[in-house]
């Protein structure tokens, strides 16, 4: 997230990426989108965009989005696809400068072999992980989402997918936030409880093997 402007090559079939590039510089100016990072995702929903949206100001270790695009459009009736796959959206959202991801954080710290310093700062991120995942238990879903087409769903947590250690961040004041926005979307109570379990072993592999 260190450039205003990131274009994502990615390899999706039937997809035409200078059509793709021209659109993105009908919709968005880069110069005049400097202070803001710019995203193109095939993982993003438009309703898991509006679903995000409702929770992004509550929580202030989530990324702002203000602006969603579609760049496809479903070739069988020229419309954007909305409820169903986007095939290629892109998203602008706030640019965060001066990070460090917390799996470079902590394996920096722990090249400097000092063990209380990192104990410290690997106690707070472990913590914080946990607390996030609390979070989207107790109030990522619905009736604090409001999406009514979920109500009375098993996928009925809106979480993110994807908490890998470099998709936590950490700021130079020592906050943590959570990216990679495209990777939020519903989830039963059981793929959370998986996620969560693969996230927390991530963290114990750095934890239990930097000292070892």
């Amino acid at each position: 997230m260190t450039s205003g402007f990131i274009k994502y090559r990615q390899s999706i079939n039937n997809i035409n990426i200078d059509e793709v590039e021209k659109k993105i510089a009908k919709i968005a100016n880069v110069d005049e989108h400097k202070d803001n990072f710019i995203k193109v995702s095939h993982n993003m929903f438009y309703n898991n965009f509006i679903d995000y949206k409702e929770i992004q100001d509550k929580f202030d270790y989530l990324i702002t989005i203000h602006e969603y695009h579609d760049l496809i459009s479903d070739s069988s009736n020229d419309v954007p696809l909305q409820i169903d796959s986007p095939k290629l959206a892109m998203v602008i959202m706030d640019k965060v400068n001066n990070f460090t991801t917390l799996k470079d954080k902590l394996e920096n710290l722990a090249k400097n072999e000092d063990y209380k310093l990192f104990k410290e700062y690997y106690t707070e991120a472990y913590s914080t992980v946990v607390g996030w995942y609390m979070d989207f238990h107790n109030f990522f879903k619905f009736p604090q989402i409001s999406s009514a087409c979920y109500e009375d769903q098993k996928n009925n947590i809106f979480a993110h997918s994807d908490m890998t250690l470099t998709n936590i961040i950490c700021t130079e004041d020592d906050k943590f936030i959570l990216i990679d926005p495209d990777s939020f979307c519903w989830h039963t109570e059981l793929e959370l409880v998986f996620n969560y379990n693969k996230t927390l072993q991530r963290l114990s592999q750095v934890g239990f093997g930097s000292f070892a």
